[in-house]
């Protein structure tokens, strides 16, 4: 009867995966991001040319300038999967990541926050019990609504699988003190440099970790740290500790660019595309994720529940048990810390998840599942078991059937909101791609792809970088400031523009209460930039259509 109920968890399970990978790759495939066309550019380039880029032709602005590519490995690997297996199979492998993902937090769980009952196996208590299964699907299938912005071909699902498995290899080795773990380390990290940028979060974390086992004895002296979980470790494991994270720091050098790579991230220092470009803006920015301030309040809550229960001698308190005997002290720094970076910009929040979901799991384990003591009937578990798993299969049957799979992204006859046909207009005039243009930011990456021979101002790989004294995307912004957008066209020599059309905002009645504001003032506030080129006899629209519009200066 043990391998039966074994066998059905395991299916729930298999079937709870497939709706969050049904779910992913529904969203994955509704749109594209910003980024995905340029990355297989850059990734075409460095296939076509056999090396790395280093210096920038396709930006008239930067024309000819040094650079590099943080992500190059990342935009090889996009363009030579796309171009032999197609646009679906990408869809397909992040979704798959995203699943993968979340099985990680479910095995760090379970192996390091929750106890095993004794004569239970470690995979039988993690997948099995249905109390605990229970608890994991209800908070993952919250967590993946929350993060569903941010699902897609995008470089973070990568990174984020690989920091999740850098705070995987640190528990394990905190937990058994095996230096075989450590082993993983340098190589994990002379990938991730050579992938993306987020390996310099990846060494945070690892910095902190191999400082915090270093003055964690301190801790260990302060009576009322005493309800916090801790794990010294000896001098000869924390010396394996830093020699190895050591090793993975030098192992970042191990990419085309050499030390070059940390002068380039250095340029981050200008933090004005963290208010200007969306996905960088802080949380309480429009349009404001409710499902993420509803986690972080759960979060806030969970954790003010637990340290007063622990402040107090009796066991119970406005109903809520006090089982959670210590709080992990690291995995609480880590849950502070990125909850504060997301605070300053929503891009972080997976960061936060990841950290913070196994004390919410933990918390929802012991503050509710210890305490329901009634037996539960094995015929009830395997009739609700058998509900859940049909309700799965409509739910991922669902999600695949509304999907639609896409094998050219940049048909002109789909409508991701890229400029498709705006493209299709400026191939069959090729003159107009030897004009210099002033493009719009978010669809630079779009018309790198699609007509690379286009003077691009600005596209997406860059716009931090510095340029007159503050960044591209400032001058790019300056642009659209009152009095200036004549003589900045002028400056440039600017002969074609080609801009998003404005998409009015939709407030709700919380939106309009916390930015203060509704949106007939936020649609109605005037675009200088437009004012002045639909108001300039200099200037013509050649093409317009539902989601943009071209305007060609006049010859005198």
């Amino acid at each position: 009867m043990q391998k039966s109920k074994f066998k059905a968890s395991t299916i729930l399970w298999l079937f709870f995966y497939l709706a969050i990978f049904s779910y992913s790759l529904n969203i994955s495939l509704s749109r594209i991001d910003p980024d995905f066309p340029w990355h297989l550019r850059i990734g075409k380039q460095i296939v076509d040319e056999e090396r790395v880029p280093s210096i920038d032709y396709y930006n008239h602005t930067i024309l000819g300038q040094s650079w590099v590519d943080h992500e190059w490995l990342f935009n090889v690997f996009l363009y030579k999967a796309y171009d032999r297996f197609g646009n679906i199979f990408l869809n397909v492998f992040f979704s798959i990541l995203v699943v993968l993902q979340f099985l990680l937090i479910q095995l760090l769980t379970c192996k390091f926050f929750i106890s095993v009952p004794p004569g239970v196996k470690f995979f039988e208590n993690c997948f099995s019990s249905h109390k605990l299964s229970l608890i994991f699907i209800s908070v993952f299938a919250y967590a993946i609504t929350s993060i569903s912005p941010l699902l897609g071909i995008r470089m973070q699902i990568a990174g984020n699988t690989l920091f999740l498995t850098l705070l995987f290899i640190l528990a394990l080795y905190n937990s058994s003190k095996k230096i075989k773990y450590l082993f993983f380390l340098p190589f994990i990290f002379v990938f991730w440099a050579n992938l993306h940028g987020s390996f310099l979060i990846g060494l945070f974390v690892l910095w902190a970790f191999v400082i915090f086992k270093y003055i964690e004895f301190i801790f260990l002296r302060f009576k009322f740290l005493s309800f916090f979980e801790f794990c010294p470790l000896c001098k000869k494991d924390k010396l394996y500790l830093f020699l190895f994270a050591l090793l993975a720091s030098l192992s970042t050098l191990l990419n085309p660019y050499g030390a070059k790579l940390f002068g380039f991230l250095n340029s981050y220092k200008n933090t004005a595309y963290m208010t200007a470009i969306s996905e960088w803006r802080p949380i309480f920015y429009f349009p404001i994720p409710y499902y993420n301030f509803i986690y972080i309040a759960f979060f806030l809550a969970s954790l003010l529940i637990i340290f007063y229960q622990l402040g107090r001698k009796t066991k119970e308190i406005y109903g809520f048990k006090k089982y959670v005997g210590k709080i992990n002290i690291w995995q609480l720094f880590l849950s502070l810390f990125f909850l504060a970076l997301t605070l300053k910009s929503k891009r972080h929040f997976p960061l936060f998840l990841i950290s913070s979901l196994p004390l919410i799991i933990q918390f929802f384990y012991f503050e509710f599942a210890t305490e329901i003591k009634i037996v539960i009937s094995k015929k009830i578990i395997l009739i609700s078991q058998t509900i859940l798993i049909v309700a799965l299969v409509i739910f991922s049957f669902h999600y695949l059937r509304k999907t639609n799979f896409v094998s050219d992204p940049f048909n002109p006859n789909v409508n991701y909101y890229q400029p498709n046909k705006l493209a299709h207009f400026l191939k069959k005039y090729p003159d107009l791609g030897n004009k210099k243009v002033y493009n719009g930011y978010g669809w630079g990456g779009y018309f790198l792809w699609v007509l690379p021979e286009m003077k691009l101002f600005i596209d997406g790989r860059m716009p931090q970088i510095n340029f007159k004294g503050h960044t591209l995307l400032e001058e790019y912004l300056d642009f659209r400031k009152e009095d200036k957008a004549k003589n900045k066209l002028d400056e440039y020599n600017i002969d074609l523009v080609v801009l998003e059309k404005k998409q009015n905002f939709r407030f709700n009645k919380i939106d309009s209460f916390l930015l203060n504001s509704d949106e007939n003032n936020v649609n109605n506030e005037e675009n200088y930039f437009t004012v002045f080129l639909n108001k300039s006899p200099e200037w013509k629209i050649i093409y317009e259509d539902e989601i943009g519009v071209i305007y060609e200066r006049q010859k005198k």
